[in-house]
């Protein structure tokens, strides 16, 4: 039994009893006990409180403390909710141990709440797929999605794990019966998968067209649609953009040392494509072996050359242009825009 269960029925025993004693020094004395319970109750969310400031502070100093402060706090017994986010938030960071600790008290108390019980198998897939066990974290979100949970989340991590072991045929088909859910395709990296599907079965234009679309919206702190265009400019022998796609991912996203695509690969791939004696022989590579880009490693060496179609696709827009698109959009309503309006209130 967790702490501050212990803690709270002890509250509530203590403060029970002191109403039937007499002498007001002692019943003051329990009174007081009972304040000293009921905080000790709340010990572990008062740590969890603290650490998610340290966490906010984004140094590597401040997550030492943070850990540190979320190590006690799961171990006195944080309420359900809360092990489910800690735990997942230690496990992207690294802390895999910490994280899987976390969830499985998590999975232990709650026995009722069958949603919360399916985003913490979810969130515990990480922790195999971190730890090497890619069947493992599969079959934990196979097993969400057989119960009926259809969420981005679960979505995200499946075809993840499934691209990195090289099951294309089953994350085509996720990918597939995805992409024609509108709710589920406001994903950024739902619509991403989508075009690396396209891509990993040729259908070039495809992949081009929804990833102009993405990031006609916005530019994104994840470097994967990043990496995934320029692989669809190589494809079309548009090297110049190619890099520029590029730059602008270590511009504009976290690469982090626990994200999929690494500052390295990106740094590594820009040389490529700048050096005239790698640089054909590095897009024919990518070119015959896609997949290994797509999960953040360079491709592997095929010794083949391959010809290279025209770029007939228009180039990214550069911040400055989708804003300046934004300012000069058509903001007035029409007759269709009202009709809508009045049908939706």
């Amino acid at each position: 039994m967790d702490f501050g269960i212990i803690s709270t029925a002890l509250f509530a025993i203590v403060f029970v009893v002191s109403f039937f004693i007499k002498v007001p020094q002692i019943r003051a004395i329990m009174m007081a006990i009972s304040l000293c319970l009921i905080i000790l109750s709340r010990l572990s969310v008062i740590l969890y409180t603290q650490a998610n400031k340290l966490y906010l502070k984004k140094t590597p100093e401040a997550f030492r403390k943070a850990k540190k402060k979320y190590e006690k706090a799961i171990k006195l017994g944080l309420p359900t909710t809360y092990l489910v986010a800690c735990g997942s938030m230690l496990i992207q960071r690294g802390e895999l141990d910490l994280g899987k600790l976390a969830l499985e008290k998590a999975l232990k108390k709650n026995s009722r709440d069958k949603k919360l019980n399916q985003i913490a198998r979810v969130s515990l897939s990480m922790y195999y797929w971190k730890s090497g066990n890619l069947d493992r974290a599969i079959d934990l979100c196979k097993e969400v999605l057989a119960e009926g949970y259809i969420d981005q989340n679960v979505l995200i991590n499946l075809s993840t794990y499934l691209l990195e072991k090289g099951d294309i045929d089953s994350f085509n088909e996720y990918a597939k019966s995805y992409s024609k859910n509108e709710k589920l395709m406001k994903s950024p990296v739902l619509v991403d998968y989508t075009a690396v599907s396209h891509i990993l079965k040729g259908e070039w234009k495809k992949a081009s067209t929804l990833l102009s679309r993405l990031f006609d919206d916005g530019d994104y702190s994840f470097a994967d649609p990043y990496l995934h265009l320029a692989q669809v400019k190589m494809h079309y022998g548009n090297v110049k953009e190619a890099i520029e796609i590029l730059r602008r991912a270590k511009e504009e996203c976290n690469l982090a040392e626990e994200s999929t695509i690494s500052e390295e690969l990106i740094d590594e791939i820009i040389r490529a494509l700048e050096s005239d004696d790698m640089k054909l022989s590095f897009m024919s590579d990518a070119e015959l072996d896609p997949l290994s880009l797509i999960i953040g490693k360079m491709p592997k060496k095929s010794g083949k050359l391959v010809t290279f179609e025209a770029d007939k696709s228009e180039p990214l827009k550069k911040k400055e242009e989708r804003e300046e698109k934004l300012e000069e959009a058509n903001t007035e309503l029409n007759d269709d825009d009202e009709e809508w309006i009045k049908n939706h209130q």
